[in-house]
This record gives structure tokens, C-alpha cells and sequence, in this order.
């Protein structure tokens, strides 16, 4: 029996990407497990995936702005906790399907425009820690090149490493970039720039319509084979777009 509740907006967002793109779902029963279970089990070809999808209602940046604004330390830590709590959640519902042998797949959206950094390169640190500068210093006190490395709160790569990749489904950033960019805007600190597009999509500036695009981030768990790997014709829209690891551990695109 398939669940009645009501859906979410990032749920009704998502089952509107597979219709578009031919999958058949069906909306997985928690009533029978006794406890939270993942949303959904996709499938297209001979490939499925089971995906719980989660969206933003909050955040730091939200919140200071609502107070009026003023001074606002944005750790990396501040910055990325909403996007790890997330994932945190998803990831204990998703255990339940650990003997499956399924992909399990976190799929994150934010349909109400909530102030959160759903970048390839957030969804990395908030995965595999705050971003930390690393250099040698030799005896004589010369300092090396700077590397970024992962730091702190990396804990989900090991904590919850049956997930396969993190998904962020939102309307294609292509006209984002180009509206900080036609603006002057694009050096500008990120939180500023958020607060720019909010502004264009609530005056009606934003371009109408949603065209949904898919960017996979797969977990270095997936990689390394700990995880089950999400097939290449899964989440492969013309939009879509795929993250992975290299044998260094640096994030690359694979499309």
C-alpha cells in the first residue's frame, strides 16, 4: 500500500523530473516498518535507485536576515550544517534498505528559496569536512604551497557510508550565473549573491519557468566500492550534471 500523506514541494518537484524523464516510482510504505523509511524506489531500464528527498524550510542565513541583518560570522561550519543535518536524517532512513542492494541516494531541494549553498563543492565539505588550508613549514620557517584539504566535521563520509551519492534537484543555475555576471555581481562574498537572486525571483526579474536539473555528487563511498554505485543512466538529463573523486580525493566532473 502506497503512502497518502501529503506531499512536499520538493517531492512534487521531484516526481515532475521522473515523469519528465520517463522513470516509473512508486512511494515507499513506512506504515509497515515502524519507523521513517526513504520516499521513493525510481526505476528506468534495468536501473533503480531508492531516493529520500528532503528539502530546506531554514537557515543561519534566514534567520540573521529576518533579524533585521547587521553583523553576521558565517563559519564553514554554520554554512554547512544545514546541508549535514540533511543528509543525516535521509541517511538513517535510507539504513533501512541497506540488504536491497540498491543505490541509496539522498536527493536534496529547495523549492521555497531558502538561503543554503547546494553547490558540488558544499555538498564535498559537507560530506568530507570544513575546507582547511595546509602548508609545510620547513626548520629555517618558509612556508610551502597552500593546499585545501577536508578538515573538521567530516564524520557522514564514515557515519554513513552505505550512501551512494548526494542529488540537488533545483531549476538550472545557468541563468543565475549569468544574472550575477550581466551585473557586475559575480565577485561578490556568496552570501550576498544569495540575497541578490532571492530579490530577482520575488520581484518577477528571475526568468519564468522551471526547467529541473539534476547534480549528482557521488559519495567517495560509492568510489571506493563501500557503496552500492548509482548507474550512469540514472540522473543523466541534458542538464544534469555528475561529481566525482580522482584517486587523490579531488572532486572532478565527470559530465
Amino acid at each position: 500500500m502506497a503512502r497518502t500523506d501529503r506531499l512536499t514541494a520538493s517531492e512534487i518537484r521531484f516526481e515532475r523530473y521522473l515523469a519528465t524523464h520517463g522513470y516509473s516510482f512508486e512511494k515507499l510504505d513506512e506504515a509497515n516498518t515502524g519507523r521513517p523509511s526513504p520516499d521513493y524506489l525510481i526505476a528506468r531500464g534495468t536501473s533503480s535507485a531508492i531516493c529520500e528527498v528532503k528539502q530546506f524550510e531554514d537557515s543561519p542565513l534566514e534567520r540573521w536576515s529576518r533579524g533585521g541583518g547587521g553583523f553576521l560570522a558565517q563559519s564553514a561550519k554554520r554554512h554547512l550544517d544545514p546541508i549535514r543535518n540533511k543528509i543525516g536524517k535521509a541517511s538513517r532512513q535510507l539504513r533501512a534498505h541497506l540488504d536491497s542492494g540498491l543505490p541509496l541516494v539522498v536527493v536534496l531541494s529547495n523549492p521555497h528559496h531558502v538561503a543554503v549553498g547546494l553547490r558540488p563543492d558544499d555538498i564535498a565539505m559537507a560530506m568530507c569536512g570544513d575546507p582547511t588550508l595546509t602548508m609545510a613549514i620547513d626548520s629555517e620557517g618558509e612556508a610551502g604551497s597552500a593546499v585545501m584539504a577536508y578538515g573538521f566535521n567530516g564524520k557522514l563520509t564514515n557515519h554513513h557510508s552505505h550512501i551512494s551519492a548526494v542529488v540537488t534537484l533545483d531549476p538550472s543555475g545557468d541563468w543565475e550565473e549569468n544574472w550575477l555576471r550581466d551585473r557586475g555581481d559575480e565577485a561578490r562574498l556568496f552570501s550576498e549573491q544569495m540575497v541578490i537572486l532571492d530579490q530577482a525571483r520575488r520581484s518577477g526579474d528571475a526568468p519564468p519557468g522551471e526547467h529541473l536539473a539534476a547534480s549528482v555528487v557521488e559519495t567517495p563511498s560509492a568510489v571506493e566500492g563501500t557503496a552500492v554505485r548509482l548507474p550512469s543512466d540514472l540522473f543523466d538529463g541534458p542538464l544534469d550534471r555528475v561529481w566525482s573523486w580522482d584517486d587523490d580525493g579531488v572532486q572532478v566532473r565527470l559530465r
